[in-house]
């Protein structure tokens, strides 16, 4: 999904970069400049720290649950969509790098496989919130990304998590968010990570399941919209929160037995994490 978004956006801003007049071509590059320094324009940085699961359908042994940390450093723009009822949009966009360890989790000494993990990728967050006063908002988001991700099983390496061990993974993942903005700058959210880990990478049915997912997303995004629209545009943050998010967790339950549903595929590796964190809008 993420790649196909990406080129139909690539295309988009080329078409829309197209000068009608030479009086615009400085004015089109400015802007492309400016778009690169967004991220310099609006920064923000999301530490997290949580308790998961992992699994793989069919794997008899044991495994033991994780403690997460995870760093997001990307562009997030907090901005007024319905003045009148208070409603904000939040967008966020980001680089990502996490651990995990069974090591870090709550219940260390419980039986089963023990293992450790690193994670980089990248995502998009984004959904609209409430203004609380004049300073605090209460936001509630969706989003996902793209995660690599290299595991490490240093007792007993089973057949189920053979395919993982000591080798870089491609996954997706996909996470709901509460977070309350105490002030412009600082704010504590609760969030559910749900994320899945590849065995082997199969492009062309990859592409296929995603396409479907995107399109699940856009046309709840439609719905969304003409809630705004609507005569109580305040019900569109739970509308869009709800939708979009009970949408992902579904998804991703098919995707528990076929990696890329609805296309034959191995079932992958799959980790849920519940998350406190703590974000900076700067």
């Amino acid at each position: 999904m993420w790649l196909c978004a990406a080129v139909l956006c690539v295309f988009g801003t080329v078409l829309k970069a197209q000068p009608t007049d030479e009086a615009d071509t400085g004015t089109v590059a400015w802007k492309r400049r400016l778009h690169l320094l967004r991220i310099l324009e609006a920064p923000s940085i999301h530490v997290y720290a949580g308790v998961g699961r992992l699994g793989r359908e069919g794997l008899e042994q044991a495994v033991r649950d994780p403690g997460v940390i995870v760093v997001e450093i990307g562009s997030a723009e907090l901005k007024p969509r319905v003045q009148r009822a208070g409603v904000l949009e939040y967008e966020r966009d980001y680089l990502v790098l996490g651990v995990g360890s069974s090591g870090l989790g709550v219940r260390q000494h419980d039986e089963g496989l023990a293992y450790r993990w690193w994670r980089f990728g990248l995502g998009q967050e984004e959904g609209y919130g409430y203004r609380v006063g004049e300073q605090s908002a209460l936001l509630l988001t969706h989003g996902g990304g793209m995660r690599w991700t290299v595991m490490a099983f240093p007792d007993t390496v089973v057949a189920g998590v053979a395919p993982f061990h000591k080798r870089l993974r491609f996954g997706v993942a996909r996470d709901g968010a509460l977070i309350v903005q105490v002030s412009p700058v600082v704010g504590v959210g609760l969030s559910f990570e749900r994320s899945v880990v590849f065995p082997a990478h199969l492009v062309w049915k990859h592409l296929g399941s995603s396409l479907i997912e995107g399109v699940g997303h856009v046309v709840i995004e439609q719905f969304v919209q003409r809630v705004l629209r609507a005569r109580t545009p305040a019900a569109a943050p739970v509308v869009s929160f709800v939708l979009h998010n009970g949408f992902a967790i579904g998804w991703y339950e098919l995707l528990r037995n076929r990696m890329n549903w609805p296309f034959a595929s191995a079932p992958p590796l799959t980790m849920d994490v519940l998350r406190l964190h703590v974000q900076w809008l700067f």
